[in-house]
Formats: structure tokens, sequence, C-alpha cells
């Protein structure tokens, strides 16, 4: 999650990462619409993605600022489950 979707809601970060080294690494490319295609390692950007990786790699998702805090409003405070529909 961006730090900007954590500040604009006014929370805090709860727990503690200890950085890249302690993942298997994860690959990404930015598209595959055209273009130039960048390559990601671990959420970092690593330049641009041959087109091999370009075809082959997964592409890198994102989501908006607010659909974090929308699944916690849901799951925690709603008692609601992710997908929003209440259960019978």
């Amino acid at each position: 999650m961006h730090v900007s979707a954590i500040t604009r809601h006014r929370e805090q970060v709860l727990g503690r990462w200890n950085g890249v080294g302690t993942l298997t690494p994860l690959r990404k490319v930015s598209h595959r619409m055209g273009g130039t295609v960048e390559l990601f390692t671990n959420g970092q950007l690593d330049g641009r993605a041959s087109l091999e990786q370009a075809r082959s790699l997964p592409v890198m998702g994102t989501w908006g600022h607010d659909h974090l805090w929308a699944i916690a409003e849901r799951v925690h405070v709603q008692a609601l489950p992710r997908d929003g529909r209440k259960s019978s």
C-alpha cells in the first residue's frame, strides 16, 4: 500500500517490515498496451523490460488510495465479508 493511502486517512502503520531482502524476488511488468514496458522487482522499478519479460511476466496491478481503506471499513467496522455481501 502506498504511504499516501495511510496518511490520507490519518492512521498509523501497525507492525514493521524488515526489508526486501527477506522476500523471494517478485518480478512484474507495468503493462502490455504498447510503448515502453517497465520491469519491477519487489515493487521497485528495475528498468525497461525485455521483449520476453514483457510477454511472459505478470502485469503489476494497482489499487486506488481508498481501496484498502474500504475493505478494512467493511470487514472491521461493518462486519461484512471482503466482497461487501452480507452473509445469510
